[in-house]
């Protein structure tokens, strides 16, 4: 079965995002075990899936401009569990809304440089 590369691509996207949500969730699931397992399958799958995706990017198989296309989206979605996360570790009073804050400061950045390359 062949997959094509935009699939591919949304694929990682998809996947990355996933792990995102499921750490945002973090303070308030923490005490599961339930919780714990499905954070660790779907991380070994997550990271099988982005050194898959890092092989076929060096093979040629998908090019970085298939990627480069995606990035709007996956930054607002980012930007938007960024903003869940820290009002769930603020709300738990967590110490994660320094990490929340932190990435929700990279996709700022990120989508303001993406403004700035139109």
């Amino acid at each position: 079965m062949k997959i094509h590369s935009n699939n591919k691509i949304l694929l990682v996207n998809r996947s990355f995002m996933l792990i995102a949500l499921l750490f945002a969730f973090q303070p308030i699931a923490a005490t599961s075990n339930i919780y714990t397992n499905i954070m660790l399958a779907v991380g070994a799958v997550g990271f099988i899936v982005l050194i898959a995706s890092i092989i076929c990017v060096l093979m040629g198989k998908v090019s970085l401009k298939e990627y480069a296309a995606t990035e709007k989206e996956t930054t607002l979605s980012l930007l938007a569990i960024s903003v869940l996360g820290l009002i769930i570790s603020y709300a738990y009073d967590s110490n994660l809304y320094k990490f929340w804050l932190f990435i929700m400061a990279l996709q700022l950045i990120d989508l303001c440089m993406q403004r700035k390359r139109k």
